[in-house]
């Protein structure tokens, strides 16, 4: 499939990419929302000073990691993405100072934060979980028989952050090695769950989020009652209630 890319343009005048009708960045307010993400990266990971963004966009969420002394890598699999956000004004001073690479493997660093930029992880599942294969995983991949194990798993995502990636990377390696297999993708309350923590009353937009992690551990909850896994694995920040754990 060809993707479309085009640049929109807010009431603001500030270009927002989209491919295929999907925006990247809010369109009402992407430097706000770049600000929000990049904040939470930082607050949730004080110490990463090495930072790979998977996902250029815009850079609306990367130019707040620039400030500090962050190295930044970055991966965008899609190249006129890149050549387009070229050609906006000031676009040069950011580009400037990231690093773009093309697999894990380019980073010259041991240890690093995974920022992921989700609407593009949406477009490029399959070449942001690649991002990530090994040698190893590929010869894993291929020793495989073509039949589906009968043991079933349950892999159940985070609303948000780079453990989707470790979500990916975990569901490729179900579908290489034929595992049976489900998958309750959290990421699609992303929009909601932002919208909540925007709520200026904090302790409103507690009870507010406390309700919607009660509502997606029920729907967890069935899904586990439907598919009967023999294991479920529960990624880092995924939205589940005490009253699922007990």
């Amino acid at each position: 499939m060809i993707n479309r890319i085009e640049i929109k343009w807010n009431i603001k005048q500030l270009p927002v990419p989209r491919i295929n009708s999907n925006f990247l960045h809010s369109f009402y307010d992407p430097v706000s929302e770049g600000e929000k993400l990049a904040n939470r990266f930082v607050t949730e990971n004080p110490e990463t000073k090495n930072i790979l963004v998977m996902g250029l966009g815009f850079a609306y969420h990367i130019r707040p990691l620039l400030a500090g002394e962050n190295n930044v890598f970055v991966y965008e699999p899609e190249d006129d993405l890149v050549e387009l956000y070229k050609s906006i004004e000031n676009s040069k001073e950011v580009l400037d100072k990231l690093i773009f690479v093309k697999s894990a493997e380019d980073i010259p660093v041991a240890e690093y934060g995974i920022f992921v930029l989700k609407s593009e992880e949406r477009i490029y599942k399959k070449e942001f979980t690649s991002f990530f294969e090994k040698p190893l995983f590929q010869q894993t991949r291929l020793s495989c028989d073509g039949t589906h194990s009968e043991i079933r798993i349950l892999l159940v995502t985070p609303i948000y952050g780079g453990s989707l990636t470790t979500a990916n990377y975990l569901e490729n390696a179900c579908e290489s090695m034929k595992m049976t297999y489900e998958v309750v993708d959290n990421s699609v309350a992303n929009e909601l769950f932002q919208n909540i923590l925007a709520v200026s009353d904090k302790s409103h937009s507690n009870i507010i989020g406390e309700k919607l992690i009660e509502i997606m551990s029920d729907l967890i909850f069935e899904k586990a009652m439907t598919f009967k896994p023999h294991l479920a694995i529960f990624i880092a920040q995924s939205p589940v209630s005490k009253k699922l754990i007990q």
